[in-house]
């Protein structure tokens, strides 16, 4: 969904709507949308609430899950102007660190909202937070039953001391 930043009006656009956005390796998701688009001194305002629900591989036993994310936003856009030179070569100052920037005439809401949702997603998701993963040595899922594999290795440099304590038994 692009908006046109001349048609904004004074009192800001109010936005209430589902949005279809792409998030990471081309995973499709709905977005449900309550945003408010206000431009306040020559700048862009997003407020608002974001929530969609994606289907993610959890870190540990690998199952797929679904999980619901719902953030706020509160967002400040200020346009450049490339033709001019601008934007390319832009230094950002500290006051602009939370400031996106805008090229041309419009906003486009699908690519800030994909943003947002892939900046909320956790970085390792677990299904659950008591996942026990997978084993290492045979693959059985942890979750399900015990696989009976030794757990504890042994440092291969080590290996010719524990064979040694073997013998010497």
């Amino acid at each position: 969904m692009k908006i046109e930043l001349a048609q904004i009006p004074e009192e800001g656009l109010e936005i209430k709507a589902d949005e279809k956005v792409v998030i990471g390796d081309n995973q499709p998701v709905t977005a449900e949308l309550d945003i408010i688009v206000q431009e306040v001194a020559g700048e862009f305002l997003v407020k608002g609430n974001v929530s969609a629900s994606m289907e993610l591989t959890c870190g540990r036993c690998l199952k797929e899950f679904k999980k619901d994310l719902a953030l706020a936003i509160d967002l400040v856009y200020s346009r450049t102007n490339e033709a001019e030179g601008e934007g390319k070569d832009h230094e950002v100052t500290a006051g602009e660190l939370n400031t996106g920037f805008i090229t041309g005439d419009e906003l486009d809401l699908a690519e800030v909202v994909s943003e947002q949702l892939m900046l909320s997603m956790p970085m390792r998701p677990l299904c659950e937070e008591g996942c026990k993963g997978i084993c290492p040595k045979c693959g059985a899922d942890l979750n399900e039953k015990e696989c009976g594999c030794e757990t504890r290795s042994i440092d291969p440099r080590f290996q010719v001391l524990k064979e040694y304590l073997k013998k010497k038994e």
